[in-house]
């Protein structure tokens, strides 16, 4: 799915309205339609008020239009009417029009006062994302007051006051949603920690904007979504043996941090790989091959990984750096690594820390080697940054300047490209935020490059599968309880649900 800027939204209602052919007013209808069944499935009981915060804008007419279809639906609905810009917008007008025929209650801001009863929900339709600049005056005093309500608020497209585009606003007043129902694709900046306090949970709702403006639009920023994957899954064939998929190496695992291996190695046999050998150290041998009998296993070194087999270089995909520790010897294994190995490479967690301490080697690495660094690791790389939004852009530049893969990892895990696409994963959860889950996405990662996929796709398959295993797992054992295991164990069910879809 592609992430378009506010300004290509608007683009697309005026091209949906010139070639669908609808009128404005009956795009906002739709778009208030689609609130407004999402509303009623989630807040069934009609007894309790339902504030709606209605700006003179589109955003507002779009909360007008709610509160209408709420109030036919029996709700007990009031609506604020707010002055946020000098004019009121021509379908705001409308919408308005509408609203005094159906005799629903409405009251201006600046006489309204706060309820004796608190609303069961208050919907937020002040300011859209045409917003150019920080909320201030008695505007940023409207969202305060809205933010002192101790209810449940639903932002309609954006919280009023965020941009949609980027973070630079943060210094002004912004609602803070409970949920955020936008419409048709979720906008840039709801993918940024520092912007959940204002977004709350999001839902993306299709208005059924024309699809050939979405097939034209041009962007570098895409949100993981089943039709995106589908797109190049990989199928097995009656004939096909296991020459046919491949051979990939996992390296990982000190003394002491084994069990990095053994997730990883389980992982990456549980991939579609054909075969898996994991190198570790003498220290990790008997219970590597007890805990994972499909894997073969090569030692080297006995309580560090010291040497590399020449073998190793013949393997379809290396995955390397779980567990690995940073001592003399396993520095100069990777960095012979960097330097010989020819075929789809990953770089995770103690790998990337060696090369943090080490970054004349970042240059030499092969081009679309992927890392998979979480914020921390990928901060030694970089260098600090102020906000998640920073973070990111330093994330593209350092994928453009080295010509590799970063997979940075968290909510929203996203997978920048050499050529500065970026991609933000739709699956996951908060249970998923514990040891062992970032090895075993470098198993399975390394596991489908092995299998043939090309280091794009399997960056791009493997955090959705990851992220979809791991809400299996939150189903099953819960958030809290469960492990990194867990998400192994619920692959087949992950791949199970892509491949129906296919």
């Amino acid at each position: 799915m592609k992430i378009l800027s506010a300004q290509q939204i608007r683009e697309a209602d005026k091209y949906t309205i010139e070639h669908e052919p609808i009128s404005s007013l009956d795009l906002m209808e739709r778009a208030a339609n689609a609130c407004f069944r999402w509303i009623i499935t989630r807040f069934p009981k009609k007894e309790n008020k339902i504030l709606v915060f209605a700006g003179n804008g589109n955003n507002g007419g779009d909360g007008l239009a709610i509160a209408r279809l709420l109030h036919n639906a029996g709700y007990i609905v009031k609506i604020v009417l707010c002055t946020v810009a000098p004019e009121n917008s021509r379908d705001f007008e409308s919408q308005l029009q509408r609203i005094n025929q159906e005799n629903i209650e409405t009251e201006n801001w600046e006489s309204f006062n706060t309820p004796h009863s608190i609303p069961q929900l208050l919907i937020d339709a002040l300011l859209g994302t045409g917003l150019n600049r920080s909320v201030k005056g008695e505007v940023a005093q409207l969202i305060t007051q809205i933010n002192s309500y101790k209810t449940t608020v639903v932002s309609v497209d954006v919280p009023s006051g965020l941009f949609a585009d980027d973070n630079s606003n943060n210094d002004g007043e912004i609602v803070r949603a409970s949920i955020t129902l936008t419409f048709q694709c979720p906008k840039y900046s709801f993918f940024f920690s520092e912007n959940h306090l204002y977004i709350g949970s999001c839902y993306v709702l299709d208005i059924a904007l024309h699809p050939d403006f979405f097939k034209k639009a041009e962007t570098n920023k895409y949100f993981i979504v089943p039709d995106l994957i589908k797109n190049f899954l990989l199928n097995r064939t009656l004939f096909q043996h296991k020459g046919n998929f491949g051979h990939a190496c996992i390296i990982a695992g000190s003394k002491g941090k084994i069990g990095a291996g053994i997730l990883a190695t389980k992982a990456c046999i549980s991939s579609g790989a054909a075969l898996t050998t994991s190198v570790i150290p003498e220290a990790g041998n008997i219970i590597l091959q007890s805990a994972v009998p499909e894997a073969m296993c090569i030692t080297s070194g006995n309580e560090y990984i010291e040497t590399i087999p020449t073998q190793v270089y013949e393997y379809s995909a290396i995955g390397v750096g779980p567990g690995i520790g940073n001592n003399t010897e396993t520095q100069q294994m990777l960095k012979l690594i960097i330097q010989q190995y020819k075929g789809p490479l990953l770089l995770d967690a103690d790998a990337i820390n060696i090369l943090s301490e080490n970054k004349t080697w970042i240059s030499f690495l092969p081009e679309n080697t992927i890392l998979t660094p979480h914020p921390k690791e990928f901060e030694r790389l970089t260098g600090k940054s102020n906000s998640a939004y920073e973070r990111h852009l330093k994330q593209i530049d350092f994928s453009v300047k080295y010509r590799v893969i970063v997979v940075l990892k968290g909510a929203y895990t996203s997978v920048s490209l050499p050529n500065g696409n970026v991609y933000f994963n739709s699956t996951g959860n908060a249970g998923m935020a514990k040891g062992g889950s970032g090895d075993v996405l470098t198993g399975l990662i390394t596991g489908l490059m092995a299998r043939g996929y090309m280091p794009q796709q399997a960056a791009l398959l493997g955090v959705y599968i990851h992220g979809l295993a791991g809400d299996y797992a939150a189903k099953e054992y819960q958030t809290e309880s469960m492990t990194a295991g867990n998400i192994i164990t619920c692959f087949s069910k992950a791949f199970s649900e892509v491949y129906s879809e296919y």
